[in-house]
């Protein structure tokens, strides 16, 4: 398995992707908008994860990790992880002292707990709302 990651505008990352709940709440809208750069992940070839990066967050003017995806049949094998943490070292490259991110599932939940705690030490974690992205993630 060859997993590739690289970096590319947010709009042309999420280009192509099926339309479902969760890319329309992940990505639509201000959330997309916002957003100057997605980590893209690519195994064997084929685009399964998306991060996307604000520097200046949802109004915030916080950097925020402010969206990740990974295909469905993509999950559940350490993918969202990986994805994650090279989301967290863009930040760190890019110069971003402290990240936000909003774990909007207990899927988001476990992988942030799954990290490092010198990558968990440098996020802003907001974790309210959690209970309706759970039902929308179930729908996707």
């Amino acid at each position: 398995m060859n997993l590739v990651f690289t970096i590319e505008p947010p709009g042309e990352a999420v280009d192509n992707l099926p339309m479902t709940a969760m890319k329309a709440i992940l990505f639509g809208g201000d959330r997309l908008a916002v957003a100057d750069e997605a980590v893209v992940l690519r195994v064997d070839g084929e685009k399964v994860g998306i991060a996307t990066l604000a520097p200046k967050g949802e109004g915030t003017g916080n950097p925020t990790i402010v969206g990740v995806w990974i295909r469905r049949d993509h999950r559940r094998k350490g993918h969202g992880k990986v994805l994650f943490e090279r989301a967290i070292d863009r930040a760190l490259e890019r110069g971003f002292q402290r990240v936000h991110v909003d774990l909007l599932s207990r899927w988001m939940t476990s992988i942030v707990n799954s990290i490092s705690k010198e990558r968990r030490g440098i996020l802003s974690i907001n974790a309210s709302g959690m209970s309706m992205f759970d039902l929308m993630d179930r729908l996707d």
